[in-house]
């Protein structure tokens, strides 16, 4: 049955390469990103279909996978997928656009030339894979020409070859795990087909050939040239990264005077803190002050106009109801705007010092909700006249509405990627761009930092991250692995994290402070005079 069509995960099978048994292997498109992969499925039937075999699957894909073995063609996703009704173990790798290794041999209708050389090139390379294979116990590879694929390189008859017909092995493997006679029959037979193609691959072996002089040395010329080329490629690249250091240093800096500065402005805003409570410490005491020398001296006046009885008599010039009551009012009416004063500067104070508590909750780097808080002010009055007291208490209360807006920037996610150039052996330097993006197989881009320069030690890691901002960013170890230019492996050996969303909030600032309090002193103050003067009016019907 053709599974053309039919989604597997992320991808669409297009077309099928092979089927052998319950074994198929189809070319598959990324529904999304459109870049072209080889999937083999593997049918899961009776003790296959089980939990525990399941498992025992994904282990020996897991070793296999963690062999990284550049003969070995690499895994770069597997998981167990049900397509109508039937429940398949699939493995995700490269496409490989040079094909099988039997296809590039046979060259049509015609067997490919080959020289000894040649042969024992393939061959080792060959036998290097399937040793791999065999260290985590699978075996009964099948091996044949078609089991493997091919990279052609610039020599000519001396392409790169890598193991792909893996997961019927582990498969194999599976069945008869508990034979270890079995099992080694498995290892001896591979070895016996390892064997069998090298003889069909000397079938049509050339003589030895031996290159001229001028032909070694016009080689040797064009390798020189382009070790030239290489050398001037690093030296074009190595002032760019040092001009990429010297900024990330600048902007370091930047950075620590900035931090620098907004520590020196608290201080300051401190400072200012403290010196207006103090301020208002100070006129409050002389407010205080006032108002009992006031009362001390209109008592002092009502006492001396009636403690006169030995003295020579002085008739006072009599006065009307109006004139007796003005004065203690006009004093009473100084003493109310005095301490509604007070109250006002240190509403004031009090919101001053509730407002430094907000910002500097706002400049936590956590994620902040803000709450409306009321505030209260609550003062009371005693008026002291030469015959009457009055008191009134009021309370005022407003909502102070955030109106500074506080963004916190996105992060990609970030981590490193290695190269591994497969070539054998390194000899000619090769160097991956900085900014070279490289898609996983569930459509995440990422991108390098720095400039990846691969020498002799054939193995260079670099920083990366994800090109766009948030969790989506983050992957898994080894998600990324695929090949780059045909002898380079890409991977990520540890996964990429720290991508965030930007975020924003509002936090109550200063001027909404001072404007609510400004507010608040105007209407308490207004409230406070109309109820005094609703007590004094009803005082003076009393007293008509």
């Amino acid at each position: 049955m053709s599974l053309v069509n039919q989604h597997v995960g992320s991808y669409r099978l297009i077309r099928k390469l092979s089927e052998n048994q319950g074994y198929k292997v189809y070319r598959a498109v990324h529904t999304r990103s459109s870049e072209e992969r080889i999937i083999q499925l593997a049918k899961l039937a009776s003790k296959l279909n089980k939990k525990k075999s399941h498992t025992r699957l994904r282990q020996s894909v897991e070793s296999i996978r963690a062999l990284n073995h550049p003969h070995i063609i690499p895994i770069l996703k597997y998981d167990i997928a049900e397509i109508d009704g039937t429940n398949y173990f699939y493995i995700v790798t490269p496409c490989y656009k040079d094909g099988s290794l039997e296809d590039w041999w046979r060259e049509g209708d015609r067997k490919r030339a080959l020289s000894e050389q040649d042969v024992d090139s393939i061959v080792r390379q060959a036998r290097e894979a399937v040793e791999q294979i065999h260290k985590p116990g699978i075996a009964r590879l099948d091996i044949k020409l078609s089991s493997f694929l091919i990279e052609t390189t610039e020599i000519l008859n001396r392409p790169r070859v890598f193991l792909k017909d893996f997961l019927l092995a582990v498969l194999n493997t599976e069945r008869f795990r508990k034979d270890k006679v079995r099992r080694k029959e498995a290892i001896t037979e591979d070895q016996i087909a390892l064997k069998e193609m090298e003889k069909l691959l000397n079938v049509n072996v050339e003589g030895t050939f031996i290159a001229s002089e001028e032909e070694i040395e016009s080689t040797l010329q064009g390798t020189r040239r382009r070790l030239v080329i290489a050398e001037e490629e690093k030296e074009q690249i190595y002032p760019t990264l040092r001009e990429k250091v010297e900024k990330q240093e600048q902007i370091i800096r930047e950075l620590q005077e900035q931090r620098e500065e907004d520590r020196r402005r608290l201080v300051i805003v401190e400072e200012e803190k403290e010196q207006i409570i103090r301020d208002l410490r100070a006129q409050k005491e002389s407010d205080s002050k006032l108002v009992a020398e006031a009362i001390l001296v209109a008592t002092g006046a009502h006492g001396a106009g009636f403690n006169g009885a030995g003295a020579t008599a002085v008739a006072p010039a009599p006065l009307s109801s109006t004139s007796r009551w003005r004065w203690p009012w006009l004093l009473t009416t100084l003493l109310i705007m005095a301490l509604l004063i007070a109250g006002a500067l240190c509403l004031f104070a009090s919101l001053l010092f509730w407002g430094k508590a907000v910002l500097a909750y706002s400049s936590s780097s956590a994620r902040i909700t803000t709450t409306q808080a009321p505030y209260e002010l609550t003062d009371n009055y005693i008026f002291t006249g030469v015959t009457r007291s009055f008191s009134q208490t009021k309370t005022q209360s407003i909502t102070v509405p955030a109106t500074n807006l506080v963004v916190i920037p996105g992060r990609r996610a970030s981590g490193t990627l290695t190269f591994h150039n497969t070539q054998n052996p390194c000899n000619i330097a090769r160097a991956i761009p900085a900014g070279t993006v490289f898609t996983d197989s569930h459509g995440t881009s990422v991108a390098t930092d720095n400039v990846a320069i691969l020498g002799a030690s054939c193995t260079v890691t670099v920083p990366a991250r994800a090109l766009k901002i948030g969790p989506i960013g983050d992957i898994a170890a080894h998600d990324m692995k695929q090949n780059y230019q045909s002898t380079i492996i890409v991977d990520n050996s540890v996964a990429l994290v720290g991508g965030q969303y930007g975020q924003t909030y509002t936090t109550v600032q200063h001027s909404d402070i001072a404007g609510a309090a400004s507010r608040l002193t105007v209407r308490l103050k207004q409230d406070t005079l109309n109820a005094l003067r609703l007590q004094r009016d009803g005082h003076r019907n009393l007293q008509s």
